[in-house]
């Protein structure tokens, strides 16, 4: 059975990078990243630090749904998908692991500081490579966002956006 999603609620289940571009979004989501991870190392002030790891977290929770979104687009095959996401996995893995190794080290031999500017590298390798490697793709589709949908669309963690698949999808279809 399909059921063509049309209120207000069915707003909020697409991700902003759905709408205005994964690749877009990602690279922005990089980029408040990056700043926040430079104004983390030239904190001089606990509550600094504290508002830039914020900032940083916002830039990351924009990237990474962006970026999960982008595989799964430029691998179609179930075969492929399954190798993206494994080493998607694995690199998620290893990162954690060696983020702590790493950190501990530069904190030993240089400054707690260096645990965020080294991210300014990394951000910057995404930032030149990822435009020249990846195509821009969004799903806006034939739906027309209305005031109503605008103002429910920030809050796809809420309840009534559970088990929705978005506009015009089949919802509780096998």
């Amino acid at each position: 059975m399909s059921t063509r999603t049309s209120s207000p609620s069915a707003a909020c289940c697409y991700c902003p990078a759905d709408l205005l571009g994964r690749r877009r979004v990602f690279l922005s989501g990089v980029a408040v990243f990056g700043v926040a991870s430079l104004a983390c190392g030239l904190a001089q002030e606990p509550r600094n630090l504290v508002v830039a790891r914020f900032v940083q977290g916002g830039g990351a929770a924009m990237a990474s749904p962006a970026a999960l979104s982008l595989i799964t687009l430029m691998y179609t095959g179930a075969e492929e998908r399954a190798k993206a996401f494994g080493l998607w996995g694995a690199i998620a893995g290893l990162g954690g692991t060696m983020g702590l190794v790493i950190s501990g080290a530069l904190t030993g031999f240089a400054s707690w500081r260096w645990i965020f500017l080294i991210n300014l590298l990394v951000a910057a390798i995404a930032v030149v490579l990822v435009p020249r490697l990846v195509t821009e793709s969004r799903s806006l589709g034939e739906h027309t966002w209305t005031y109503p949908e605008r103002s429910w669309a920030p809050a796809p963690c809420s309840p009534w956006s559970s088990g929705c698949s978005g506009p015009g999808r089949r919802v509780g279809a096998t």
